[in-house]
């Protein structure tokens, strides 16, 4: 049995269309705000967590953190659409 309850076939497209499996992937830096001198906003790792108070510790090019953090963000929505990937379309192509 898996850790993670989520369709592991389109959780690993999202993650490929995301940031091609990259753990280093910075994205959405347009998007960075400070709140309490702290920069928020941008996107991180393989599934490109949104950095948002409350997620400082998903700030990290860690694999296995980053995962976690989607599996959270998932869960709490019990779908993919966090993700643009899902929304656009674009993980399809990895399926």
């Amino acid at each position: 049995m898996s850790k993670y309850d989520w369709d592991i076939e389109t959780a690993m497209a999202v993650a490929k269309a995301e940031s091609n499996c990259s753990q280093e992937a910075l994205g959405d830096t347009s998007l960075v705000y400070m709140q309490n001198g702290r920069e928020y906003g941008y996107s991180k790792g393989v599934f490109q967590i949104r950095i948002l108070p409350g997620r400082e510790n998903c700030d990290t090019y860690d694999l296995v953190t980053n995962v976690s953090c989607a599996y959270k963000i998932y869960s709490y929505r019990g779908n993919f659409t966090p993700w643009s990937a899902y929304n656009n379309g674009s993980y399809l192509k990895f399926l």
